[in-house]
């Protein structure tokens, strides 16, 4: 085959994809946002044509992104890294967009490392409220809410005496009282209003 005529060829399937390209995006501000699909965070599209002769070596999608990143700043991934090794992102945060303006190469380590820390403040609260729900559906809670507030805000009668007072181990009661336990109630201490010397009588000393 004629190099002219690989060209022409490889020039009609740039157009047709440029094409559909248009079509398939809106404008936001100053993003692109992509309405087609989108494959592992990644807008994609397929490949035109694919299926007349291009032979199974002929990649089923095309990565938009890095499509007009290439396109349009002529920038290319950085020298010694593959698909797997690098990733194209976008520096807005919106995973549709497909602006080459917003667009740039991140190491997929990189980008593993960074969604996972988005996530963990996520997860942690999930794994709380999940840790919680089943504490209070298996009865292993063993104080209720009422006692555990009154034993971390009561600051001025000892752990001990609450515990006294209200038929529970000491052990428990402590524990409360370090925020070892309970961690998710939480209130301003107060400090009791009966004094630990009332009731006792002062004998006035003579003079």
């Amino acid at each position: 085959m004629q190099r002219a005529h690989v060209l022409a060829i490889y020039f009609h399937l740039l157009e047709t994809v440029i094409r559909k390209i248009r079509l398939t995006v809106v404008e936001e501000g100053a993003c692109l946002i992509w309405q087609g699909a989108i494959d592992a965070g990644s807008p994609v599209m397929a490949m035109p044509y694919r299926r007349f002769g291009l032979g199974s070596q002929a990649p089923s999608q095309i990565r938009v992104r890095t499509l007009l990143l290439e396109l349009c700043t002529h920038k290319r991934p950085p020298a010694g890294t593959t698909h797997r090794t690098v990733v194209v992102t976008a520096t807005c945060r919106n995973g549709a967009c497909v602006c080459p303006d917003c667009a740039r190469y991140l190491p997929r380590s990189a980008l593993m490392t960074r969604t996972m820390a988005e996530m963990n403040p996520v997860l942690n609260a999930l794994r709380k409220d999940r840790i919680l729900a089943k504490k209070k559906a298996s009865g292993l809670r063993v104080l209720t809410d009422e006692e555990a507030l009154r034993i971390k805000t009561e600051i001025g009668t000892s752990a001990r005496a609450l515990a006294r007072e209200l038929g529970r181990n000491f052990s428990v009661v402590h524990a409360c009282r370090q925020n070892r336990t309970y961690r998710e109630l939480s209130a301003a201490p107060r400090v009791a209003t009966t004094s630990p010397w009332a009731g006792l009588a002062i004998r006035a000393q003579p003079t």
